[in-house]
């Protein structure tokens, strides 16, 4: 909430002078109503800090105040509860304090010698109090005034974070009489005050008063500017007609403003101010004085052009460099809508429905390492809650970015830091180290410096190099356990949310389309959900580029299209530019990068090093201008005198396309699995043309050899599929009631969106998009070698539409081998899966989900008949596409393993490339009507219908399948009567199991029940 003050002091209000205070106050509230128009998001208050009339024994002036004001300020808004008085000299019964001055005298002489003294005196109603009689019916009738209220002083709230106390400062004066000087002579009553702060829940709170400190007695005028220093944001005051100084800061922390007089005489300068807070702090002071029936902005007073005074808010100003930062990282690209999503933290790195636990970690930070792949957010996740723990609770977050901060700087850093943000050790309450990589020295010695210095504050660290899935982390060189967090892709609701937020600024489309569109392109090019990926796919799909987008080379080529096209972002004098150009030259660049293993450049020597690039080459090309639209773009960033590409798929997209022309390069990025540490380079450069079949040549060879080495250290050879002794027998009563259920099923395109996006993330495998964070290390473990290895061949033969049929097939084959001998790992070690709850080999971790039976036996059983579906959930995405279901059917057709032909039957019911009903209807008719398979597919059928996206077209099919299943148990023959123990090998998969087509595809609805 932002609060506006209004500060007015001295009115000296004479009711039978009108031609005075009473004209001032019209003009007064004219301005107010423009003041409150103007500044309509700040919550107003008015706060009077005295000599409200010119006589306080004169009831009917404050009457005549009340006539003048009350319903004005009503119309405004500014109710009863919004207005705030203390009293002043002039307010005091002066005519009781003639009449009585002698006890006044003795009163001030006796009691006011110090603190203790005075406040036990007035803790009685005595004389002091009954001077300010008038003051007090004002109040009830105009103010705030409720059974807090007290001459001497009291306090309330008027927000959940603001506080007021009103303090009586004119308790010992003598308003002028006999002479009677009360500067220096004038005690406050502090006790109401102290118990006041001590019990207070406000987080910023204004003390008002009349008198400036300097009119208050020594020992009241310590205590009181202490009880401001410790307790109070902003005090107010008045008195002082013609102040040296109307705002200033007792030393730093609290601003003291001293009101100029409302009126005095129309000669003297009149005016009032409106304090703003903001963020819990004064952050700006509008004077505004009168002249001419008028008020204005006050250049006077305010000592500015604009009469307004920007106040060191040091709150707001750190706020706004953490804010202002957040936005940077945020900012991709020119122009581009700011949309913030609120990421989610969880235990598990898989997509689930659990509770985000990020709020909870900012509220009470702890030993977190948060992990995630590369440009999946973490920078901009620890810049958000640096932003809102320091909104919450004024606390930092140290934030260390490692890969440019060294251990031996690092506690020099914290302190710039810390007075960058004008802040103290004890307030930080987390120091956060993005960028953290547990395989570097340097990182671990940095800890352990931080560690020894700021023992006892948590450290989060966040990570997109590090590989773990326990729950807990410990590292060996400090005394630290630290919890496992995973930065999650986003929802489905929150790609909604993030394209709605877009459209706003930017309207691309209908909402509906434009994210379904924008899901179908990261399944199709199978990149993350993360904010950059749609951000990245947004920007394609608002420009002019109508090129369909097939795969990630292509996205990058659009973005530069896009970028190098736009007017105004690039332009040639005579002519557009020619994106392939920037591409060649900046190629050349990033090559040595990717060869030297380094993403950081000299920032001065960077343009020189293009345009001798162009030189060499021949290449006319305006290099400055092209570097200064990947500066905009935030393509490329700087830090310091070093500038490195934001995102490194940049570099290695680049670099790919140098590969292109560069046959050196190419060997050195190919040979001996060098690609392995940086496999986006095989995935742009196989997408560049769908015909790179020098890169599909060595991605075969090697995968073959990954394969036959695995095979060779778990020593079993051949085929090896337990699944094969498995048999389908369901009862009558499972038939019948799998044919209600799927013939009930909601028609899926009438559900909402909300529910169709649950159901469309309820199976969503966040870990399927291509991992970037391989290391070396990668080459010591045949195993997980072997996965990437299968991977960056599925990339690579995804986007190769046009290389030789004879090499698609034996990729596919080989790439299908892969799957096999993963399936037979996995295989191996699940007994000590099913006995531990997690097994581990040869760098391939599983652990068991939850759902599995307690009984050992069956336990093992099911780990057993789940390892189909796991090895396609793991490896499908890689390979998937729309256009490479020929090749895949081709292989179905073809292949000799039962195993390789359920992952293939598998895949094709979830991706549902070309012509994949037909080829899946084909297969399952081959199956043994008693065959593991043919329910295993009836099962994934059901779970696609039930809660896939799917259109109603789709779900015909799937229905269509769903019976062919069934007619195939009801129809099968005399087979399904005998009490085989297992199916012959030759009977598994063969035509003798086929029934005539129309028979398969007649309707499971119409299926006849069995009589008794």
């Amino acid at each position: 909430m932002k609060y506006a003050i209004v500060h007015i002091a001295d009115i000296h209000y004479r009711k039978e002078a009108p031609e005075g205070a009473s004209s001032i106050i019209k003009a007064f509230v004219e301005d107010l109503k423009e003041q409150v128009e103007t500044l309509s998001d700040y919550q107003f208050s008015i706060a009077m800090t005295g000599d409200i009339v010119q006589a306080g024994e004169d009831l009917e002036s404050y009457e005549a105040v009340i006539a003048e004001l009350d319903e004005q300020l009503n119309a405004m808004g500014i109710k009863k509860n919004s207005r705030i008085v203390v009293p002043g000299n002039h307010d005091i019964n002066r005519k009781l304090v003639n009449d009585n001055y002698d006890n006044y005298i003795e009163i001030h002489d006796n009691c006011t010698k110090n603190e203790e003294e005075f406040n036990n005196f007035m803790c009685n109603r005595n004389q002091l109090h009954d001077k300010f009689e008038n003051y007090e019916l004002f109040v009830s009738d105009f103010a705030k005034y409720d059974t807090s209220f007290s001459c001497l002083g009291w306090g309330y709230n008027i927000g959940d974070k603001v506080g007021v106390y009103c303090l009586n400062s004119a308790l010992c004066s003598f308003g002028g009489l006999r002479g009677v000087d009360d500067e220096g002579r004038l005690a406050v009553y502090t006790r109401g005050l102290v118990d006041w702060c001590n019990n207070k829940t406000t987080t910023a709170n204004i003390l008002l008063l009349h008198h400036p400190l300097d009119h208050l007695n020594a020992w009241s005028r310590t205590e009181l500017q202490s009880i401001i220093e410790k307790h109070f944001c902003l005090c107010l005051s008045g008195h002082n007609h013609l102040p040296a100084v109307y705002h200033s800061k007792i030393p730093q922390s609290s601003l003291m403003c001293s009101a100029p007089p409302l009126f005095s005489n129309k000669q003297d300068t009149l005016a009032y101010s409106i304090v703003l807070i903001e963020n819990d702090e004064p952050s700006i002071i509008k004077y505004r004085e009168y002249s001419n029936g008028n008020f204005f902005p006050s250049p006077r007073l305010a000592k500015t052009d604009d009469g307004i005074v920007n106040l060191d808010n040091t709150y707001l100003h750190s706020l706004k460099q953490l804010e202002s930062s957040l936005q940077n990282a945020l900012q991709y690209f020119k122009g581009q809508p700011s949309v913030f999503i609120k990421p989610k933290l969880s235990e598990s790195r898989n997509f689930n429905d659990e509770d985000n636990l990020l709020d909870e970690l900012i509220d009470s930070p702890e030993n977190v390492l948060i992990v995630a792949p590369p440009q999946f957010g973490l920078t901009c996740l620890a810049l958000y809650m640096r932003v809102q723990a320091f909104k919450k609770t004024r606390k930092l977050f140290i934030y260390i970015d490692a890969t440019h901060i060294k251990a031996r700087n690092v506690l020099n850093f914290i302190e710039e830091e810390l007075q960058r943000y004008k802040n103290q050790a004890s307030n930080i309450e987390s120091i956060m180290i993005d960028g953290w990589d547990n395989t570097v020295t340097d990182h671990s010695n940095m800890i352990k410096t931080i560690d020894e210095m700021y023992a006892g504050i948590p450290f989060i660290l966040l990570s997109s190099k590090t590989v773990c899935l326990q729950p807990t982390l410990s590292l060996s060189k400090v005394n630290r356990t630290f919890k496992v967090y995973h930065l999650q892709a986003l929802s489905r609701s929150s790609m909604r949310e993030l394209v709605s937020g877009y459209n706003v600024v930017k309207n691309v489309g209908k909402e509906d389309e434009i994210l379904s569109h924008m899901a179908k392109h990261m399944e199709a090019i199978n990149i993350h959900r993360t904010a950059l990926n749609c951000l990245t796919l947004l920007r394609v799909l608002e420009g002019s580029y109508k090129e369909k987008v097939l795969n990630r080379t292509k996205l990058m080529k659009a973005i530069l299209f896009i970028l190098f096209t736009d007017n105004d972002s690039f332009s040639y004098s005579n002519e557009s530019p020619e994106v392939d150009e920037c591409t060649f030259v900046l190629g050349q660049f990033c090559k040595d990068l990717v060869m030297r293993a380094t993403g950081s450049f000299d920032a001065n020597e960077f343009s020189d090093r293009l345009k001798n690039i162009c030189t060499d080459n021949l290449i006319s090309l305006d290099v400055d201008r092209m570097v200064q639209v990947l500066i905009d773009n935030c393509i490329i960033v700087r830090h310091g005198n070093t500038l490195e590409f934001k995102h490194t798929f940049w570099v290695f997209y680049f670099a790919a396309e140098c590969m292109l022309h560069d046959d050196s390069f190419k060997d050195y990025v190919m040979r001996g699995k060098k690609y392995v540490n940086f496999p986006e380079i095989i995935e742009f450069y196989s997408g560049i043309d769908g015909k790179r079949e020098d890169a599909i040549n060595i991605l075969l060879s090697d995968l073959n050899q990954l394969i036959d080495k695995v095979d060779n250290n778990i020593g079993i050879k051949g085929a090896f599929n337990p699944l094969s002794k498995f048999l389908w027998n369901p009862t009558e009563g499972f038939i019948e009631e799998t044919r209600k259920e799927i013939a009930e099923k909601v028609d899926s395109s009438n559900l909402p969106s909300e529910i169709k996006d649950k159901y469309a993330d309820k199976y969503y495998d966040s870990e399927a998009p291509y991992n970037q964070s391989i290391n070396n290390f990668l080459e010591d473990y045949a195993v997980r070698s072997l996965l990437q290895s299968i991977k960056a061949t599925s990339r690579a033969l995804r986007n190769s539409t046009f290389i030789n049929r004879d090499l698609k097939l034996a990729t596919v084959t080989a790439i299908f081998r892969g799957w096999e001998e993963i399936s037979k790992v996995i295989f191996w070690i699940s007994p000590l899966l099913a006995q531990n709850g997690r097994a581990a080999h040869d760098g391939l971790n599983l652990v068991l989900a939850s759902g599995f039976s307690e009984d050992m036996n069956e336990r093992f059983r099911e780990i057993l008949m789940a390892n189909p579906l796991n090895v396609v959930a793991t490896l499908k995405d890689d390979l998937s596409s729309k256009k490479i279901g020929p090749l895949l059917s081709k292989h179905l057709a073809e292949s000799d393993s039962e195993l390789q032909r359920h992952f293939l039957a598998i895949f094709l019911l979830e991706e549902r490339p070309t012509e994949w009903n037909k080829h899946l209807l084909r297969h399952l008719n081959l199956l043994h009507p008693s065959s593991f398979y043919l329910g295993n597919l009836l099962t994934n059928l059901e779970k696609e219908i039930k809660t896939g996206f799917i259109e109603k077209p789709e779900e015909i099919q799937l229905k269509r399948l769903v019976g062919a299943i069934l007619a195939k148990r009801r129809y099968a023959g005399k087979t399904l009567d005998k009490r085989t123990k297992a199916i012959p090998p030759d009977m598994m998969l063969s035509t003798e199991n086929e029934l005539p087509i129309d028979q398969l595809l007649s309707s499971h609805t119409s299926i006849p029940r069995r009589s008794r």
